[in-house]
């Protein structure tokens, strides 16, 4: 039976490096008994094949940062079949972070029948990282995308988001599809001593002999932090002249971000907000341990950090820093 293993993210953890890494090294990873498919437009992860199911759990709606499929659904999936059954010898690796951020019951029901027709029982491969981590880092992203909405707008509702951060009820949403048994959950922190970097880990699993023979020239982390300040920034920019940077928005942010440096230790939760998050979802971390790692504590147990509490632990853009910023542009 062809072994095929799908990275469902989560997201925010490293996933954009992971692709990138896997879409480079294509080539010489089919070599290596590994076979990192191109099916739809988009190369360097499985976005089209979580978009043809999109609108099945989605009020009917594609993903709003891809063009809307011309084919009938099926025909991506119909395209990794073809692959899949002219590689029986390889193990197939598929990785989107929008399977898990984006699908739910109707498109797991449809690739789990798409699997059984197969005779594959498919591994799914989650990463998962502590919610106040995955909270500011998500808040970071949606900022970058072009939202306007304050950071406390927006950890106002992390509770009603059930299958986002609570990974209990995620894990199960694909059990009920694929089996328990069939989830493999890694810690995306690790140990001291442990490998950090997430695409050595991955390949360690899909048993990837010669790694060494692997380019990663590219940096492990695609993404840049960005700080309090120029979040704020950018926030603001959003939310006052989007329409005037158009498509060179991004390219605007990115270039002052230079100026707005993310300072050491910064961090946009308090710590009795931090304290809050950790206990409502420690009941359901410490279930997913036991359940999928044989555990009692779900993640790794972090240093202390010494957080500098008199500034505000909030994004925030001082008018000091916006005229440092702009006269550093403008050469004073």
């Amino acid at each position: 039976m062809t072994r095929v293993v799908i990275h469902i993210g989560t997201e925010k953890t490293g996933t954009t490096s992971v692709q990138h890494f896997f879409d480079q090294n294509r080539a010489k990873l089919k070599e290596l008994g590994v076979l990192y498919p191109h099916v739809g437009p988009r190369k360097d992860a499985h976005f089209d094949l979580v978009n043809e199911l999109h609108p099945l759990d989605n009020n009917g709606k594609y993903m709003e940062f891809l063009p809307k499929p011309t084919t009938d659904i099926g025909f991506y999936w119909g395209q990794l079949r073809q692959r899949i059954e002219d590689n029986p010898e390889k193990t197939v690796f598929l990785s989107a972070e929008h399977f898990s951020s984006r699908l739910r019951d109707k498109a797991l029901e449809y690739m789990s029948a798409f699997f059984s027709s197969l005779g594959i029982e498919p591994e799914i491969l989650v990463f998962l990282r502590p919610q106040d981590e995955f909270l500011e880092s998500t808040y970071s992203t949606a900022i970058k995308s072009g939202s306007s909405q304050s950071f406390e707008q927006m950890i106002e509702n992390y509770q009603a988001q059930i299958l986002r951060y609570d990974y209990e009820q995620l894990l199960a949403l694909w059990s009920r599809y694929f089996g328990k048994h069939h989830i493999k959950v890694m810690r995306y922190q690790t140990s001291e001593g442990e490998e950090r970097d997430v695409r050595k880990r991955i390949l360690n699993y899909l048993s990837v002999k010669e790694s060494e023979t692997l380019d990663f020239s590219q940096s492990k982390s695609l993404n840049v932090k960005w700080g309090r300040d120029m979040l704020e920034f950018a926030r603001l920019c959003n939310l006052n002249i989007k329409p005037r940077l158009g498509n060179k928005r991004l390219l605007f942010l990115e270039t002052c971000s230079n100026k707005l440096p993310a300072k050491p230790n910064e961090r946009l939760l308090t710590f009795e907000q931090r304290e809050a998050i950790e206990k409502y979802f420690s009941a359901s971390n410490s279930q997913v341990a036991m359940d999928y790692l044989g555990l009692d504590t779900l993640f790794v147990e972090r240093e202390p950090v010494k957080i500098d509490e008199s500034t505000p632990a909030r994004p925030l853009l001082t008018k000091l820093s916006l005229i440092e910023m702009l006269a550093e542009e403008m050469g004073f």
